[in-house]
């Protein structure tokens, strides 16, 4: 199984996961919510998702996803892994504060018969623009995220955004 189908089948997974654990719908950011908000490859390896800060219980998200196969990988944030696939699981405050992300408006679509939620493009924009500050993301991921935001602009603007996918 290739790297995208295992992406994809971890993110379906994880997905109906805490939606019928929780009975709520993360919201998909990151470099696969660009991707799927704007229908662009960005060469996708890991999944980042935001919870309502409600749900955001360490010790019980690792108790789910650990007694459905996934690893616990340490890091500054909540992640796990399964099938060598990184989900990160974040706060919505926690962005609300550093990304300034405000009228959280998700836009829904459907994979495999699964209706997932990404994070709205001007908050995907505030994401990166913000993530272009910070110095620990310098180099290659810098040069991938100025890439992000000016797809995310142009998209913003109604243009036509020109390049290859990353």
């Amino acid at each position: 199984m290739n790297n995208r189908n295992r992406l994809y089948g971890v993110l379906v997974n994880t997905w109906a996961l805490l939606e019928k654990t929780y009975h709520l719908h993360p919201i998909i950011y990151g470099s696969l919510g660009v991707e799927l908000a704007l229908e662009h490859d960005y060469d996708v390896h890991d999944i980042d998702l935001i919870i309502p800060d409600s749900h955001f219980d360490e010790t019980k998200l690792a108790a789910l996803f650990v007694n459905q196969g996934y690893e616990i990988i340490a890091r500054s944030y909540f992640t796990v892994r399964k099938n060598d696939i990184d989900v990160e699981i974040s706060r919505l405050s926690y962005w609300e504060n550093v990304a300034r992300f405000c009228n959280v408006k998700p836009i829904a679509l459907t994979y495999e018969n699964t209706i997932l939620h990404v994070l709205d493009i001007p908050n995907l924009l505030r994401l990166y623009e913000y993530l272009l500050t910070e110095p620990s993301r310098g180099g290659f991921k810098n040069e991938r995220d100025e890439v992000k935001v000016k797809h995310l602009r142009a998209k913003m603007m109604g243009t036509a955004f020109q390049g290859t996918p990353l």
